[in-house]
């Protein structure tokens, strides 16, 4: 048997969204748990005695600064806002239908447990007209995967800001000219929490609403969403059980459920929506799904009091049962206009520009260059084809068993079997899928040219989602002699 270390210096958050995820602890829901000590932090308190001129968004006011003309002259316009906690690998996601579908359905689409790092950029994958904001958890060495995060993909020309100076790992701020708009993931109680934040979850939320509530003087409305990991049972607002009486299909409410209503509904004025008459399909519908067969309402639309008039409806539908939460879809009537609008809308055509419009005319030799390359412009999926060629088998297919497990000081160890008698085992730093990248990587730079591999896993299907990224990444560097992404280098 022959062994190889490998220790990579990795960039953080390495290819970190190809797997699709476990929850990071099961939800527990025993009221007998010890609450962890809370942490608190002072850059978030810090937001309600100042005021930041480059932060403030305004009426009228582009991102840029420059002056929004505003679309229409109805009095009501229709903000949609959905939520939804995918249990993570939001960068395979995006391009499936049921995420279009949820993306351009909605003015502003939320995702919880996202699983990107720091480092991920998905936004070239996200359809035209949108832009994406992404919230992600430090990368934590010692994780076999990226957990938590955050995500808003919205409507280009929505009148909105992300409030950056409030926003952290897994809580997203917006706000518009009325109306804050919050997302967020707090982790269930066990989690380890002080490992990505030096602040509990629960605080930074009260912390940030807070800030938001003090900011505004009181004259601006919320609307909270999310994945709360809290069971709240029947429970409303007080003095709110009448007009909005909640009947939920969950009746346990939790230690976490109790936070939920003393320390962000009640001293926000905040109507839970879920269980209402406004929720259009299945009042009081499950939101969790787990594995166990425990179906709770832990995933939440809160909205102001004061503007709970506003709001049409409520949905609450499961996109996929490979998912195991809802999709939690709102829609508001606002008094004030939230869409720009171009010079082109004026006439309702869409501005379209012709190559030759965009570029003066090719006249040097670094202009015709220019042309070349952006004429030879190919999608992953094209640059992967135009790389290794058509796939094509020649003979019979070797086939190659991996196994992966943890070692110790946060580093992982595969052993890759060509037979009984041909095992190697490497070891790398860092989270289990660069083991299983290493690996899948070693077998191929020592494999015929010519020959298939057949590639067996105990980490299906994150095993060929791994194989699939490992393709796709190195495709991307066929101008290159050494293939090299995300601080890793492959040569042969």
């Amino acid at each position: 048997m022959d062994f190889f270390d490998i220790d990579f210096s990795l960039t953080p958050g390495l290819l970190s969204s190809s797997v699709r995820p476990c929850p990071d602890d099961a939800l527990n829901d025993n009221d007998n748990d010890s609450d962890n000590d809370l942490a608190y932090s002072s850059d978030v308190t810090d937001a309600l005695s100042e005021t930041s001129d480059s932060n403030s968004v305004h009426s009228g006011g582009n991102h840029d600064g420059s002056e929004v003309e505003y679309a229409g002259t109805e009095d009501i316009d229709t903000l949609r806002i959905a939520s939804w906690n995918i249990n993570g690998d939001l960068a395979v996601d995006i391009r499936s239908p049921a995420f279009i579908n949820s993306i351009t359905s909605n003015s502003i689409t939320f995702f919880q447990e996202t699983g990107l790092a720091p480092s991920n950029d998905i936004s070239g994958h996200i359809p035209n007209g949108y832009e994406i904001v992404s919230l992600a958890r430090p990368v934590v060495i010692t994780d076999d995967r990226q957990w938590g995060g955050v995500a808003a993909v919205y409507e280009s020309n929505l009148a909105l800001t992300h409030r950056a100076d409030l926003s952290h790992p897994d809580i997203i701020v917006l706000e518009l000219e009325d109306l804050f708009v919050v997302n967020t993931y707090i982790p269930p109680p066990r989690s380890h929490w002080w490992k990505w934040s030096h602040v509990h979850p629960e605080v930074r939320l009260t912390e940030v609403l807070a800030a938001c509530s003090g900011e505004a003087g009181g004259n601006k409305g919320f609307i909270v969403t999310g994945d709360f990991n809290g069971r709240t049972g029947h429970w409303q607002l007080d003095g709110m059980s009448d007009r909005f009486p909640r009947l939920s299909s969950d009746s346990f409410i939790n230690t976490r459920g109790r936070w939920i209503r003393d320390s962000v509904c009640t001293p926000h004025d905040l109507i839970i929506l879920n269980g209402t008459s406004i929720e259009s399909t299945s009042p009081g519908s499950p939101t969790s799904f787990q594995a166990q067969g425990a179906h709770t309402v832990i995933d939440y639309a809160l909205v102001s009091q004061d503007i709970a008039t506003q709001i049409s409806s409520l949905s609450v539908t499961r996109p996929d049962t490979e998912f195991d939460h809802a999709l939690l879809e709102v829609v508001v009537e606002v008094s004030l206009p939230i869409h720009s609008r171009s010079s082109a809308a004026d006439n309702g055509e869409k501005p379209t520009f012709t190559r030759e419009e965009c570029l003066p005319p090719s006249t040097t030799d670094l202009d015709h260059l220019l042309d070349d390359v952006m004429a030879s412009a190919m999608t992953d999926e094209e640059a992967c084809l135009d790389f290794y060629g058509p796939a094509a088998e020649h003979g019979a297919g070797a086939n190659i068993y991996i196994s992966c497990h943890g070692v110790a000081n946060g580093r992982f160890r595969c052993a890759i079997a060509r037979s009984p008698e041909s095992i190697e085992v490497i070891t790398v730093s860092g989270p289990r899928q660069n083991a299983l990248l290493s690996a899948i990587a070693y077998v191929a730079l020592h494999a015929p040219l010519t020959q298939a591999l057949i590639f067996t896993s105990t980490q299906t299907p994150s095993f060929a989602l791994s194989v699939i990224t490992l393709a796709l990444r190195i495709s991307k560097g066929i101008s290159m002699n050494l293939r090299r992404w995300q601080g890793w280098l492959i040569s042969w």
